[in-house]
């Protein structure tokens, strides 16, 4: 499905504003990712991994979902993330300040290639995905 460039635009604003909370595994307080920010916390926390992704199958190409369909989608995506072998910690994407109240269960996936992070997104019908390498600021990688 395509989006209208008018669409586009206002999901991508949407995107950036966005908070993306990952837990790793051991840590008490959630870290908080951006689009444009480089987060050195996460490069810590790779260990030998240089990529990630933050992803989720919630809701997608923007169009709201009843909740049985995106938690369906959501146990797919981890199930597959199990069978690709990738490590993981859980996340949420939102954004406090919008005025829409959204919340999103997602996933914070390591090690993960440019290239197989787009085709995740694709998979699970994302318009984006938050991308980082260790040492850059984290980028939306858009589908379309």
């Amino acid at each position: 499905m395509k989006l209208s460039q008018k669409e586009k635009n206002r999901l991508r604003e949407l995107y950036l504003k966005a908070y993306y909370e990952v837990w790793p595994n051991h840590v008490a307080e959630p870290l908080i990712l951006r689009p444009g920010v480089h987060h050195p916390e996460i490069d810590a926390e790779l260990g030998d991994a240089n990529s990630w992704m933050f992803i989720t199958a919630h809701n997608p190409m923007g169009k709201l979902h009843l909740p049985e369909v995106n938690k369906k989608a959501q146990q797919q995506l981890h199930l597959d993330i199990k069978r690709a072998n990738k490590n993981y910690w859980p996340g949420r994407g939102y954004d406090p300040r919008s005025g829409e109240d959204w919340e999103e269960p997602s996933i914070f996936v390591f090690p993960i290639s440019r290239k197989e992070a787009r085709a995740w997104a694709e998979q699970f019908r994302q318009l984006a995905v938050l991308f980082g390498e260790r040492g850059q600021a984290a980028e939306l990688l858009f589908t379309q």
